[in-house]
């Protein structure tokens, strides 16, 4: 029972695979054994990566089941076709009763010992059971040697529960090879490949770097060159001066990844259901945008959070709103936080696409915003320097540099030329 056909293009990825095999075979006492749950960014290759590992091991199995886990509707529906399948649906059919299929077949799981359940795309934890609302779970018990496989956005995987995995971008080498594959690219060139390979790869190596090393992106843009423009030289022009309708592209015909979704849509649809949960939320995930390429200081954001308009202002200084505000980010996988969650990270394409979702009007306040920003945080300039005051002021002059030399518009103006010196100042001291 599986959706799809296996991925003839499936590309790397050996070890993680060797790792979800261990992990899903393990005993080991403290831990919730045959249960994984592969976790990370949408885009970066989860589902693919469980649909390898089921091609590669089916024949371990007796049985093989895979249900969306997208809402609870498509869960109960995945249930009843689990139960046609192992032939007891036809008494249920009668009773009409979701709860009494669920059981019945969380029952017959219980007497097996050697099948595969797949979970896939369960972004919202609470689908398979919500523990506060004393819901039953529709996670099979682990007893008699079954494993269950979960592909979600949400790294906190306790709450399922069951064992993380995350699942990051590509190798470089990896992507490369994958673009060059899918594109066709080798191919174009192949009566003078000696010469045009390393200017090949070249070209490859610029790509996907500029797209992050993100799977769904790079499968896009493989598509793109091998569907229009014919020639991958010029596909990194065309993305730099057409990002919105590119990240927005969905390729022709039957490809791999489900739904159809394209960069933008894998990501807008976790936008629209911050907007109505939680729409702080994605008012700090745009600040973050226009603050830096890199990871971000949440001690430098905070220092200069008397900058921010009010609302923003409020929600920085308010250590309860704040961490709710960046959980609800982290369970998207739409930013990363470090081990002592004083530092946030964004996949560069995260950024792109939601700053080409924004007006021209709500990108300049949001530029302007920054700025002011970057004004409090920053002290005045100073002759007696304490030498760890020095070193925190270096740190902070890190967040400004890359967005002021890509955001000059904000500095064209006389009025912020005392900040440009004072930014001058810490940098050479």
């Amino acid at each position: 029972m599986v959706p799809c056909q296996r991925n003839s293009h499936f590309t790397g990825r050996k070890e993680l695979l060797k790792t979800l095999q261990q992990k899903l075979s393990d005993q080991q006492p403290q831990h919730y054994n045959h249960r994984v749950a592969l976790y990370g960014l949408g885009g970066v290759g989860k589902t693919q990566l469980a649909l390898q590992y089921v091609y590669e091991h089916q024949n371990d199995y007796d049985a093989v089941f895979w249900i969306s886990a997208a809402d609870k509707e498509t869960l109960q529906l995945g249930f009843q076709e689990i139960a046609r399948i192992i032939g007891c649906a036809a008494n249920l059919h009668r009773t009409g009763n979701t709860s009494e299929v669920v059981r019945v077949v969380l029952s017959w799981f219980r007497q097996q010992t050697n099948w595969l359940l797949v979970l896939d795309n369960l972004d919202d934890i609470r689908v398979v059971g919500d523990s506060s609302l004393n819901e039953t779970s529709y996670l099979p018990e682990m007893k008699r040697g079954g494993h269950v496989l979960v592909t979600t956005r949400d790294p906190n995987v306790d709450g399922i529960p069951a064992q993380g995995l995350e699942i990051d971008v590509f190798g470089i080498d990896d992507t490369i090879e994958f673009l060059l594959l899918r594109s066709q690219a080798r191919c174009e060139y192949s009566s003078s490949r000696d010469s045009r390979e390393l200017d090949i790869t070249a070209a490859a190596n610029k790509i996907v770097q500029e797209l992050g090393l993100l799977a769904l992106a790079i499968e896009q843009a493989a598509a793109y060159i091998r569907e229009e423009c014919k020639d991958i030289f010029k596909y990194l022009s065309l993305y730099t001066s057409n990002r919105r309708a590119l990240l927005h592209r969905i390729p022709r015909g039957s490809w791999h990844y489900q739904n159809h979704q394209s960069v933008a849509t894998t990501w807008n649809m976790s936008f629209q259901v911050l907007q109505t949960t939680n729409p702080a939320a994605i008012k700090l995930l745009r600040l973050f945008v226009f603050l830096g390429l890199d990871d971000i200081s949440l001690d430098f954001v905070l220092e200069g959070q008397a900058g921010s308009p009010r609302g923003l202002g409020n929600l920085i200084n308010n250590s309860f709103d704040l961490n709710r505000a960046l959980a609800s980010l982290e369970q998207f996988s739409l930013i990363r936080r470090s081990e002592r969650g004083n530092v946030v990270s964004i996949h560069r394409l995260v950024r792109s696409v939601i700053e080409v979702g924004m007006s021209k009007e709500e990108r300049d306040a949001f530029e302007d915003v920054v700025v002011d920003l970057w004004d409090s945080a920053l002290p005045e300039m100073s002759l007696s320097i304490e030498v760890d005051v020095l070193t925190v002021k270096r740190h902070f002059i890190l967040q400004i540099l890359y967005p002021l030399m890509v955001r000059s518009r904000v500095f064209d103006s006389a009025q912020r030329l005392p900040f440009l010196r004072r930014v001058r100042f810490w940098l050479f001291q």
